[in-house]
């Protein structure tokens, strides 16, 4: 699991949509059990820190609350994320739990480029 994942659709959001707006997000996961949740926007980026577990066949992402943080002219507001579920399928994770709307989050195991901001 560790490595480079970017997000590829959330709430039904494609990632060449979130890339004409500028901005596009990705969760590295280490050897270790830590992940950061990274959002970029333009030029500025905003990364949360977080823990994730694996039991037996399931994979348990945690992320504390944290406070606003800005990036740029945005401002991002973050609540935690407890033991949200997530299911993966050789290079492709899926959750419902990182979405603000509840909406299910694929992500794409890639190497550490990243898509390039129109």
């Amino acid at each position: 699991i560790s490595g480079y994942w970017i997000v590829s659709e959330a709430d039904g959001i494609s990632l060449d949509d979130t890339l004409e707006l500028g901005m596009f997000s990705a969760l590295q996961f280490d050897e270790n059990g830590g992940l950061k949740l990274i959002t970029h926007l333009k030029d500025s980026k905003v990364e949360r820190e977080g823990a994730y577990e694996i039991d037996g066949k399931s994979l348990y992402i945690n992320i504390p609350e944290a406070e606003e943080q800005s990036a740029g002219a945005i401002s991002i507001s973050f609540k935690a994320v407890e033991n949200a579920e997530a299911a993966i399928d050789g290079n492709t994770l899926t959750t419902n739990g990182l979405s603000t709307k509840s909406g299910e989050t694929i992500t794409e195991k890639t190497g550490r480029t990243v898509p390039r901001i129109r």
